[in-house]
């Protein structure tokens, strides 16, 4: 590694040292390092300037790491690192910080010494991309290799607009936010935008040759805005816009960084963006890989004193970012501003020496030209200042955390110091002031001894100040607050502009300013540029330039000499023109007399109209303040004619608005916005028109009781459309109710009772009428002997009544459509009496409740509307007197629904004005109209009383019923079983919930057991043989099934498992009747068999009687099936039922017959004589088959 180079002037065994090389071979080996591994602190410890060493040997020597770094850190992730410890590198080295060599103060660059390691950093990480690059982008081959052909203008615009192509992929493509490594693997694939930006960063690096047609491209790229700028679509400014401020991958950073550091004409061409630079370091404050770069663009841009005058000029509209701009303040105001922020900023959160060093490099920078600062700046200065000082004081017992804010205070005094310089004081008098009146805030926290010229400065003008306003009061005890901020800026700034002054002595010829363009210009020089490069003595040669100067001056000397005549004439002729030129003078100094009396005369005649128009203003003013007094004070004829005389309408309305204004406009008691800091009670004018504002409000107070009382009069009268009369009339004339609820309470209050008093009277009075006129129409449903187990003789008594059919007291039909119904219209008696229908009673009860619910709901919101104005925000107070209005309206209906449950024995319509109640309530609470809830409950714990009742009724008819009173009990179902059926499936139907249901289903269970129970008395009381009572009972059954099923109503088992066990007996009975000896036969020899030695044992069997038992079964087994079939169709009239039966029986018969043929086979091992009688199974299926065709 140690080869020295082709010319010999350095080897390259001498760039690092032995630890330094072997950290070199850990980076580039195919071992991962985490940044806080310490082969990277090792490797960045460099102090030689690489960049002054031939590019040959340095060629020489990274060339066969960088084949192994493109080899072996792809997969290591050791290139990631290395580019991220580009910006960071700094934070591991601790430099010591002097300001000596961290500040610029002369035209010439001066580096900090941290930033040399930068350098030699960026200088290896250009030589490893530059060979990694080749070997993966064959781009590179034509424009970064060397070489010293001439570039023809087809290869310059060739790299013209490979460069915009590369600018442009960095705008409009996406970067990589991900491992930077992954997208360097053998497979082409990272981002294009991540390409882009690692060949501009190894072009750029390599942008000194001059042959190459894309180096110079892109060493002469310049801003979009300039006049040079004329082959490039893309301005700088983006570049900058691009790695600067959006700056989220270590190449950005490099890139922009390596850019300004190598290539001089894009530094001078960020003097446009520095706003945009600051604005980034003001939102990445807390960012230090970003505020790194950012700080090192600005260090680099104010190392230029041009660049940094130009910060110092004030502008009207400095752009801050897209939707804000900072008016009348230079970029340097605003460059402090956020300086001091990062100083704060690092010191409370950072910790970060490099932050510390580059931000106070850059402060240092521009308070060396600091000329008007813009006072917020100054100010953060100072508080900076102070709360270093403060922190320092407070953390003294703990040297090393104190250490930071005192050379913190320090420095900032050492940048205050430089804008009190006598060249700049006379530009920072508001600098001055801020110190001045930091050190009046905080005299704790006073100035150090060791800056004499900013304690020397500040004294003086604190004497400046203090003899200025001796002066003008005659105080001996001046002090500068007692002087405006105006004044005692002035005075400092004459303070300042005489110490200015008085180093004339010292500085007396000496234009800073022409100094600096000067240096600025030799700079620039090529001469003095190559002078410098070749290390020549400057001594030696200024001695040959003055030999040469002195020679050249002989020679002129001698030329003019020889044209002395032509000079004497050149002379002659001079004078002439003078001649001419002064008497021009004279004339123009004339016109110009004259144009100043003419301007004395304008300044004058401006001067007086300046004072007439303020004079204007003032008027204006004054009229408009009593304007607005007097039109809260004065009464005007209209006003006093339509309260009196006028009409209560909406002209009438706007008066009471207008005196109830006036009216608490002269009772406050506090100063009013237009009331001319006066107390409007106290005033004089108020005093006199008091008593006219009295008689109005006692005038209109009772032209609107008169009023209103005339309006609840009308609701008196017969036919009167109440609702109508509210919105129409009242709720639009809302307002003289809360007229009168502010100004006349007593009669509020009076108008309120006079109201609930009324319309309680009428809405009595229609629900009355209306109840006895609706109730002519009812259609009784139910009486006291409509229960289950009624007698026969109370049923035929009432078959011949007026009253509808006693099926109607347990069938729902379509009863239930009321509840479907529960909010519509309700009943018109008009049109009940011209249809003369009749309704039953749950109908007329929905009709009613619907009436009281909609007149209820219209009640509550005219209340809420018109009463709510006068009573304020309160709902409660509404309520009490809506309950008063309808307290007797509600009591009449619950006296009427209480009479008619005395005598009420119908639970199924109990039950559907259960269910309409429930609605109701429901209606109610989505009209949100809470007033009724109380009622409504009332009437449900009437209706679930009377609901229970009526149901123990039919529980204790049925318990107590006597078989012989029931009529002839039959094999078909009973009418008791009927009714019942059709009493169960509609009461289930109509209950409203679980919490409801558990009463009723408590009654209905002990109804199903009495029912149970009665049907067992009737087979027994009525049939003699047991399949009679099977079958009697199976038809009760199967008919309480059935009708359940039909209505969807969910209820118990218990009758389907009554009715399975009634089938299995019926069974069992049909069987014996006809196959009896068979049926015995196989139970007993089957209970034989399991007695021996289980079912698979054989047993002996007497062959006469199988024998018999088979011809028997030969020859009647189809008879049988066939009276089986006649019986089923006899004894069971649904034919459902009694098919299933029918199934049921033969499938019993046949396996009882297969049962009797295995027993048969077990017990002959040969077929017995008689085998050829036995009926095989396939013919009894055949013979199944017909009758299960109608199954």
């Amino acid at each position: 590694m140690g080869n020295a180079a082709s010319d010999g002037s350095t080897s390259a065994a001498s760039i690092f040292d032995a630890a330094q090389t072997s950290a070199l071979d850990k980076i580039v080996s195919e071992q991962s390092y985490m940044m806080s591994d310490s082969v990277w602190v090792t490797f960045f410890t460099l102090d030689q300037p690489l960049l002054d060493m031939p590019p040959a040997t340095l060629q020489q020597f990274f060339r066969p790491y960088a084949h192994n770094f493109a080899r072996n850190t792809v997969r290591s992730g050791n290139f990631r690192m290395l580019i991220r410890h580009v910006t960071r590198s700094v934070r591991y080295l601790s430099p010591p910080r002097h300001h000596a060599d961290t500040i610029v103060t002369t035209t010439t660059t001066v580096l900090a010494t941290e930033s040399f390691h930068v350098i030699n950093v960026l200088c290896v990480v250009r030589h490893f991309i530059k060979h990694f690059i080749e070997h993966n982008c064959d781009v590179v081959t034509l424009f970064a290799t060397e070489g010293n052909s001439t570039s023809s203008s087809t290869d310059n615009d060739i790299a013209v607009d490979f460069l915009d192509a590369l600018l442009l992929l960095l705008f409009v493509a996406p970067t990589s936010w991900d491992n930077v490594v992954e997208f360097f693997s053998e497979i082409q694939v990272f981002p294009l935008a991540d390409r882009s930006a690692l060949l501009l960063l190894v072009l750029v690096t390599a942008s000194n040759g001059g042959g190459n047609p894309f180096r110079k491209a892109l060493a002469t790229l310049a801003d979009r805005d300039e006049l040079s700028m004329v082959a490039h679509s893309l301005p700088f400014s983006h570049v900058v816009a691009v790695l600067g401020r959006n700056i989220h991958i270590e190449l950005h950073a490099t890139l922009l960084y390596h850019a300004l550091l190598l290539n001089p004409s894009f530094r001078d061409a960020l003097c446009r963006p520095v706003l945009p630079l600051l604005e980034a370091i003001y939102m990445h404050t807390l960012s230090p890989p970003r505020l790194y770069t950012l700080l090192a663009v600005l260090l680099h841009l104010s190392e230029n004193p041009l660049v940094v005058q130009t910060l110092h000029q004030s502008q009207d509209h400095q752009t801050w970012y897209q939707e804000r701009y900072l008016c009348d303040l230079s970029a340097a105001s605003v460059g402090v501003l956020v300086l001091c922020r990062v100083l704060k900023a690092n010191l409370s959160v950072l910790h970060d020496s490099l932050v510390q060093s580059m931000a106070m490099a850059l402060l240092w920078n521009v308070m060396q030209f600091a000329k008007n600062l813009h006072p917020t700046a100054t100010q953060s200065l100072v508080k900076l200042l102070a709360h270093a000082a403060k922190k320092e004081q407070l953390l003294r017992p703990s040297p090393d955390e104190a250490a930071a804010y005192l050379a913190t205070a320090r420095d900032l005094l050492l940048c205050i110091q430089l804008g009190c310089t006598p060249r700049l004081l006379p530009a920072n008098a508001q600098l001055v002031f801020d110190v001045l009146n930091g050190l009046a805030m905080h005299p704790s926290e006073a100035l150090r001894d060791d800056i004499a010229m900013v304690l020397g400065t500040v004294a003086y003008c604190r004497a400046m100040v203090d003899q200025g306003d001796d002066e003008g009061d005659g105080d001996d005890d001046g002090r500068m607050h007692d002087l405006t901020m105006e004044q005692v800026l002035e005075r400092i700034q004459g303070g300042c502009k005489a110490l200015a002054h008085s180093d004339d002595d010292v500085l007396e010829d000496i234009d800073f300013d022409d100094l600096d363009d000067h240096l600025e210009q030799f700079q620039q020089d090529d001469f003095i540029k190559e002078a410098l490069a070749k290390g020549v003595d400057l001594r030696q040669y200024a001695q040959q330039i003055d030999r040469e100067l002195r020679e050249v001056e002989m020679e002129s000397i001698t030329q003019y000499v020889a044209k002395s005549a032509d000079i004497v004439d050149l002379y002659n002729q001079v004078q002439s023109c003078d001649d001419i030129l002064a008497r021009m003078q004279e004339m123009l100094l004339g016109f110009q007399a004259d144009l100043g009396g003419i301007s004395d005369e304008i300044r004058n005649l401006q001067n007086e109209s300046i004072g007439m128009n303020v004079k204007l203003r003032n008027r204006r003013e004054a009229e408009e303040k009593l304007r607005l007094f007097l039109d809260q004070v004065y009464i005007p004829p209209t006003l006093i004619e339509g309260i009196d005389d006028g009409d209560v309408n909406d002209a009438y309305i706007s008066y009471l608005m207008i005196l109830h204004s006036k009216l608490a406009y002269a009772k406050l008691s506090q100063a009013a916005p237009t009331s001319l800091g006066i107390v409007p009670a106290t005033a004089k004018a108020v005093q006199q028109v008091d008593g006219d504002l009295e008689k109005l409000k006692l005038r209109a107070c009772a032209q609107i009781r008169e009023w209103l009382l005339g309006r609840i009069n009308d609701l008196k009268k017969p036919k009167t459309n109440v609702q109508m009369v509210q919105q129409t009339t009242l709720v639009k004339m809302k307002y003289v109710l809360f007229f009168l609820n502010d100004h006349a309470p007593s009669v509020a209050s009076e108008l309120t009772e006079t109201y609930a008093d009324t319309m309680s009277r009428v809405l009595v009075g229609v629900f009355k009428a209306y109840h006895t006129a609706l109730f002519k129409f009812v259609d009784e449903s139910a009486g006291r002997t409509d229960v289950v187990a009624v007698e026969e003789a109370s049923l035929k008594a009432s078959m011949f009544s007026s009253r509808v059919k006693p099926t109607n007291a347990f069938a729902l039909g379509d009863r239930d459509k009321v509840v479907e119904n529960a909010v519509a219209p309700p009943i018109l008696v008009h049109m009940a009496q011209a249809e003369g229908g009749r309704w039953p009673y749950e109908a007329l009860f929905r009709s009613t409740q619907v009436h009281l619910v909609n007149a209820a709901t219209s009640e509550y919101l005219f209340l809420l509307d018109f009463f709510k104005a006068a009573e304020g925000s309160n709902p409660v107070r509404v309520r009490e007197l809506f309950l008063r209005i309808f307290a007797k309206t509600l009591s009449l209906g619950l006296e009427q629904l209480e009479n008619y449950l005395c005598t009420c024995y119908d639970a199924i319509g109990l039950l559907l004005m259960v269910r309409l109640t429930l609605q109701h309530q429901q209606v109610l609470q989505q009209r949100r109209v809470p007033v009724l809830d109380t009622y409504l409950n009332r009437v449900l714990l009437l209706l679930w009383p009377r609901v229970y009742a009526v149901l123990e009724l039919n529980v204790q008819s049925v318990k107590t019923a006597k078989p012989k009173k029931l009529g002839n009990v039959e094999l078909h179902p009973h009418y008791v079983t009927r009714r019942y059926a059709e009493f169960v499936a509609s009461v289930l139907a109509l209950v409203p919930d679980a919490a409801a249901a558990a009463g009723v289903y408590g009654h209905m269970a002990a109804l199903r057991g009495a029912l149970v129970e009665l049907l067992d008395k009737l087979a027994d009381s009525a049939h003699k043989t047991a399949k009679d009572k099977i079958v009697f009972l199976i038809n009760n059954y199967d008919l309480v099934v059935s009708v359940v099923q039909e209505r969807k109503i969910e209820s118990d088992e218990l009758f389907d498992e009554l009715l399975t066990n009634s089938r299995d007996k019926f069974v069992e009975e049909e069987l014996l009747s006809h196959y009896g000896p068979l049926i015995g036969f196989v139970q007993q020899a089957e209970a034989k068999q399991r007695t021996v030695g289980g079912g698979d044992a054989t047993i002996p069997l007497d062959s006469a009687k199988v024998e018999r038992i088979v011809k028997d079964f030969n020859g009647q087994w189809k008879r049988g099936i066939e009276h089986i079939n006649a019986n089923v169709m006899k004894f069971f009239s649904n034919f459902r039922n009694g098919m299933e039966i029918l199934k049921q029986v033969l499938t019993q018969l046949l396996l009882y017959y297969t049962r009797f043929v295995d027993l048969v086979k077990k017990s002959w091992t040969r077929p017995p004589s008689f085998s050829n009688d036995i009926v095989t199974t396939q013919e009894i299926l055949y013979e199944i088959k017909k009758y299960s065709r109608s199954f």
